[in-house]
């Protein structure tokens, strides 16, 4: 596995254990593995044909990154880097953030304290983005919507009182809203849909 990789300058970054050695900017896919995911990601693409991309949790079996993400790092070596790895090659970092037990998790190559919350994996990923330097954030795949994962499972975490819950608290997460954006569902009517050619603040910042 590689250090960094995207659009970024070797840099040391201090916001992840051990540090992370690149600054990145511009724009990212954070890429989440709800239902819509394979339709937010093609119009990610025709708006952003050379933005990299982070994978979390199973969207790693979906789509080429150069990070991969879960707040369940112990499902990480034997789940979403292996089908990462099969798929798409090696040439990608694996992180999680939260809790500090974590820092240890086996096949974990950076923690991030600060990428955390209770609004899902994708959104924590989110912050990491923020916190690894990208300036616009687009989710794709997180409409936090009911509705089965990206491959057709059951995703029973997002029944409605659940659902709920991840809503609100990403509602709340004010000091992480600006620069995002969405491509579909709740998240999309929250931040507004990206522009190819609107490089202004988020109303939300």
């Amino acid at each position: 596995m590689r250090e960094g990789g995207g659009c970024g300058s070797r840099f040391l970054f201090m916001d992840s254990f051990p540090p992370y050695r690149v600054r990145h900017q511009g724009v990212v896919l954070v890429c989440g593995n709800g239902f819509p995911l394979a339709d937010d990601l093609a119009r990610a693409r025709g708006l952003f044909p050379d933005a990299p991309a982070i994978a979390v949790n199973g969207a790693a079996k979906e789509v080429p990154a150069f990070a991969l993400f879960t707040l369940h790092p112990e499902k990480m070596p034997v789940l979403w880097a292996a089908e990462q790895r099969r798929r798409f090659g090696t040439d990608f970092t694996t992180h999680t953030g939260g809790k500090a037990e974590r820092q240890d998790a086996p096949g974990i190559d950076h923690w991030w304290p600060e990428a955390a919350g209770r609004g899902t994996s994708t959104w924590a990923a989110a912050k990491m983005a923020r916190l690894m330097g990208f300036d616009r954030i687009v989710l794709c795949g997180m409409p936090l919507e009911p509705g089965p994962y990206a491959d057709g499972r059951p995703a029973f975490a997002f029944m409605r009182r659940q659902l709920e819950g991840y809503r609100a608290y990403v509602a709340g997460d004010t000091a992480w809203h600006r620069g995002v954006s969405s491509l579909s569902g709740w998240t999309r009517d929250l931040f507004g849909e990206p522009d190819a050619e609107d490089d202004a603040p988020h109303p939300l910042a």
